[in-house]
């Protein structure tokens, strides 16, 4: 059986930036992609 490749995950995300809330946010997804792998 031949090996799978598995895909990373797709996501979307829509935010407002010129809140300090959803900037503080995209920050915190930046260090999760960082640490758990790579999104599309």
């Amino acid at each position: 059986m031949a090996s799978r490749r598995l895909r990373p995950p797709r996501v979307a995300l829509l935010v407002e930036t010129t809140r300090t809330y959803t900037r503080e946010l995209l920050a915190g997804v930046r260090r999760y992609v960082a640490a758990h792998g790579p999104w599309s």
